[in-house]
């Protein structure tokens, strides 16, 4: 099953095998702004234009009760704690409210902190809860009991939009409008690291390895080793697979390489997009990471080595959007305005382009056994393509929006999510 929401005020679940809609759409009074399956996949929250929340049963397709109010804004970010018991919510309204999801009450009173609206939160696998905001910070939030504490974190110089933490939880990301990424220790709430668009020095006017002092809950945290390397906007950030590493892709046309234990760069950055990287991946072994750009190509790099492996992957007639490997490492899908699939082993194009979508494709996923792909488009479409036949399975999902944005299935393979 696929789940989408939209700004036409509607939920929407397909069956991913005959991709015909299952049910009626479920509306809503507003904006569809955030959607998050429970780790079970059985419960689907919504967050919306309206200032509520509201809980859906997947199986019924029927809302669980009534929505859940407080907020007095729109409702940008929902997202459900690892086992399921809590969720959080981040508003226009500058606050985060944690929910018990059984009782479906307020969990202790809203979190204030922010002084703007709160554009992403996140739980991490021990529950500890982030939070990115339009007023610059990050702030982390112990949801141990309702009497929750936070750390709040500052360096950012705009609109933090995102927040996510490393797979064993002990780092924090978060990308933000001023072009930069940093990394935040989860343990001591500071920052270890960060990736800046700059003219040579982190704040334009230190010396490069300076440190930076600031305050948090009125004591010094030291920003250690500020990481200077890209000199435009950081379009794209990922984990390696054991979190060892972090690779970024810029505006500037260069990937690069950081160790996260060391919060340094690995060696200068990758060079050879003649254009912007738009998208970065690492292979399930880790051993490889594959890069897109608008030039069109795709360049695969040897981790440890730091070099490309063979020469650039060519045939998409315009900018190359995203990259992804399969499951098993064994493939490679592109898109632009259409999709390519790489045989990892021979570095060599499989067959002809999965062609369908009627604009640009803006992300990929595949099913977690590896037989199904599943594709995004700015045509406001998803398709579902059979990796062995290279055969679109059914029509393409017509979506209720404008464009679809992002599109991931879910950990047993039986749902698929999509954002437009």
């Amino acid at each position: 099953m696929l789940v989408s929401g939209s700004h036409d005020s509607t939920i929407k679940l397909w069956d991913v095998v005959s991709h015909s809609p299952q049910g009626d759409p479920l509306y809503h009074d507003d904006w569809v702004n955030s959607v998050a399956f429970s780790p079970d996949g059985a419960m689907l929250a919504s967050g919306c234009h309206d200032n509520n929340i509201y809980l859906w049963n997947v199986r019924s397709q029927s809302p669980k009760r009534e929505p859940l109010t407080g907020h007095t804004g729109p409702v940008h970010s929902v997202t459900f704690s690892p086992d399921g018991s809590l969720m959080a919510s981040g508003s226009d309204d500058c606050t985060i409210q944690v929910w018990d999801v059984e009782t479906e009450l307020a969990w202790g009173k809203p979190f204030h902190g922010h002084s703007d609206m709160v554009n992403s939160v996140a739980f991490s696998p021990e529950g500890l809860l982030a939070s990115g905001s339009g007023d610059h910070t990050i702030r982390f939030w112990s949801t141990k009991t309702p009497q929750h504490k936070d750390h709040i974190q500052t360096g950012h110089k705009d609109s933090v939009n995102s927040v996510t933490f490393s797979p064993d939880g002990t780092l924090l990301a978060s990308a933000s409008d001023d072009c930069s990424v940093w990394l935040w220790d989860v343990k001591s709430h500071v920052a270890t690291g960060k990736l800046l668009n700059s003219d040579g020095s982190p704040d334009q006017n230190e010396p490069y390895g300076s440190s930076d002092s600031v305050s948090q809950d009125g004591s010094d945290s030291v920003i250690y080793n500020n990481l200077v390397s890209h000199n435009g906007p950081v379009n794209s950030v990922t984990f390696s697979p054991d979190g060892t590493l972090l690779a970024s892709g810029s505006d500037d046309h260069t990937i690069q390489l950081w160790d996260v234990a060391s919060q340094s760069a690995m060696g200068q950055p990758l060079t050879g997009h003649k254009e912007v990287v738009a998208a970065v991946a690492f292979s399930p072994n880790g051993a490889l990471l594959a890069s897109a750009s608008y030039d069109e190509t795709i360049w695969l790099w040897d981790v440890k080595a730091q070099c490309p492996v063979g020469t650039p992957l060519t045939g998409h007639g315009n900018a190359v959007s995203c990259v992804v490997f399969s499951p098993d490492g064994s493939l490679l899908a592109s898109a632009s305005d259409d999709i390519r699939l790489w045989d990892m082993n021979s570095l060599a194009a499989i067959g002809l382009p999965l062609d369908g979508h009627q604009w640009r494709i803006n992300s990929l996923a595949f099913s977690p056994d590896g037989t199904l792909l599943a594709s995004a488009s700015a045509d406001n479409t998803i398709s579902i393509w059979d990796v062995a036949t290279h055969l679109q399975v059914g029509e393409p999902l017509q979506g209720s929006g404008d464009s679809v944005h992002s599109v991931t299935f879910s950990p047993d393979g039986t749902l698929l999510a999509s954002g437009g």
